[in-house]
Formats: structure tokens, sequence, C-alpha cells
């Protein structure tokens, strides 16, 4: 994949198989919790949807080293005691999963935007019994996630993260805060957050790339390239 296809690109497959390097296995996990919470409307319909809710915020949590090994195996086996029966069920499954290899883990990013993109759509083909409509809102999905992906890792053609980053207390202090103060349950962040903390990096001096990033409309996750540089995350 070139970067012209990346920043182009409407299908999360090709770009996660494409990753160059050592992927961050804690992005690919908040990856696929953003695409759980996509569709997170959809667990209305499982018997067992507040677990796999509380299951999604396990993940983020041990993305990010709040939770440890012995609750995520729990959850992942408290979710995998019988057969799935949805797409919902396999994409939390995955999200939870303990990673064996960088490989593994990205195949585990891949199942995730599949199922929660078929999800979405079947979802939607309850109500309309449309298969073009079901088709058009798969695509529109992947599109999204395509999104997230952006968002997550920024340009990986062109090291986007290259750079120091400006470290006053105060900018660490309002990235922290875009980071923790999410919109619930969709989990995007804040964008009133995002353009004050755009306006305080422009006045640093800092790069225009990053500036122009917290601008965009989005989608912008837990993750996200610009405030995870800021905060000295990988």
């Amino acid at each position: 994949m070139t970067e012209a296809e990346w920043a182009a690109c409407t299908d999360p497959q090709p770009m996660l198989k494409s990753l160059p390097g050592k992927p961050s296995r804690r992005k690919l996990r908040l990856f696929m919790a953003a695409c759980c919470r996509r569709v997170w409307h959809t667990f209305e319909d499982e018997d067992d949807g507040e677990d796999r809710r509380a299951a999604i915020a396990v993940a983020e949590r041990y993305a990010d080293g709040l939770a440890d090994d012995e609750e995520l195996e729990s959850t992942f086996g408290d979710l995998t005691d019988g057969e799935p029966h949805r797409a919902a069920d396999c994409c939390t499954n995955v999200a939870v999963a303990s990673f064996e290899s960088d490989a593994d883990a990205i195949e585990c990013a891949v199942i995730a935007a599949q199922e929660a993109a078929t999800d979405a759509a079947y979802d939607d083909w309850c109500k309309t019994d449309d298969r073009e409509q079901y088709n058009a809102v798969e695509r529109a999905e992947f599109a999204a996630q395509a999104g997230l992906l952006r968002c997550l890792f920024g340009n990986p053609f062109r090291g986007t993260r290259k750079g120091k980053a400006p470290s006053s207390q105060a900018i660490k202090s309002l990235a922290q805060a875009a980071y923790d103060e999410r919109r619930l349950p969709g989990g995007v962040l804040d964008p009133v957050r995002l353009a004050i903390l755009a306006d305080a990096l422009e006045e640093a001096g800092a790069a225009a790339a990053s500036i122009a990033h917290l601008r965009e409309a989005g989608p912008h996750v837990r993750g996200c390239h610009v405030i995870d540089h800021l905060l000295g995350r990988k």
C-alpha cells in the first residue's frame, strides 16, 4: 500500500495488513474497542449485552495498563462460554483476546472490523429487508473504520510522530483531559476539547499536521496518534 492509497482507503483490512514495522498492540486493541462502540446500540438485542459492553471497557482499561492479564482472561472466558450467535459476539470476543503475536493482533483487528460492519449492516437489514441498503451500510462502516485507523496511526509512511512534542504541563493537561473525557457510549473524543488543544499547540509552534488532525471532523478516539505523542504513549 502506498501513502496515497492509505489516505484514500475505505477498507480497514488492507490498511491493517500494510502497517509497517511492529504495530502497537495497544492501538490495535483500542481500534477493536472503537469498532465495537460504533455498534454499541446493537448490543441491546443481546441477552448478554451488558456483559459485552462491560468487556469493551475491560479491553480499553487493559490497553492502558489499568487491567491485568487475569482480568482480561477472565472476561474472555466468560464471553466465550458458549457459541457466539451474532457478529457482535465475535467482535467483542477478539477485543478481549490475548494476542500470541503481532500477526495475531492484526488478525483479531481484521475480524473485529469485519464483524462490527456486519453487525451494523444486519441491524439495518432487519428493519428494511433491503440487500442494497445492507451493502451500503457495511461499506459506510468500513469507511468509518478506515478513518479510525488514520486517527490511531496517522500517516505511517511519513512518520507523523517524528519530532519532539511540546512539553509544557498545560498542553499535557489538555491532552490528558481530551483523552479521558470522551463522549459515551460511542467513545469519541470531545471535539471542543480537541479544538482547545489544537489552539494551544498552534501557540506553542507545534507541527502543522498535528494541529490540522485535531481540527478534522474525525472520528477521533482513544489512541489518536497526536494525543498519544503528546502523552508519550505508543
